[in-house]
């Protein structure tokens, strides 16, 4: 009974002491967007900024704000990470206690989720920039954003 105790100590204190998992907020501003729909190809002002939240493996759509009229609208889209890509530097996200929390040090990171019941959407995520695909049954839309905070 005392050794289970003392493997179940050695397995949970180190995780304890070592403090939750900080994450990195990404806010980026919509630069141009391009829809495809209806066999044409139109491009819009970028009328947004964007909230996400980057914790291990997960990326979070928490806000999304609209530049003309102030709206800000909650989300909660989940992306996953795709970290097995041969492009793909694996060590992209990592943890630096020194920066207290997640911080993104590899050159480009690629996730996908799902925005809505009947879309899927893929994020490239630079250090300067995220760059959107979203796509449903019939529209397609290319969206590049610009990084403005962390």
């Amino acid at each position: 009974m005392r050794s289970a105790r003392r493997v179940i100590l050695s397995l949970i204190v180190p995780v304890i002491l070592s403090g939750p998992i900080q994450a990195q907020t990404i806010v980026a501003e919509e630069v141009t967007t391009w829809m495809f729909a209806d066999g044409e190809m139109k491009p819009a002002d970028g009328l947004y900024t964007v909230t996400y939240n980057v914790v291990g493996d997960q990326i979070r759509r928490t806000l999304v704000a609209n530049n003309k009229t102030g709206e800000i609208t909650e989300d909660n889209t989940t992306y996953s990470v795709i970290a097995d890509l041969l492009s793909h530097d694996l060590q992209a996200v990592v943890f630096d206690s020194a920066r207290s929390g997640a911080s993104f040090s590899g050159p480009i990171m690629r996730a996908i989720g799902r925005p809505a019941s009947d879309a899927v959407e893929i994020l490239i995520i630079g250090q300067s920039f995220v760059r959107s695909v979203r796509s449903s049954v019939d529209w397609v839309v290319i969206t590049e954003l610009k990084r403005v905070r962390e």
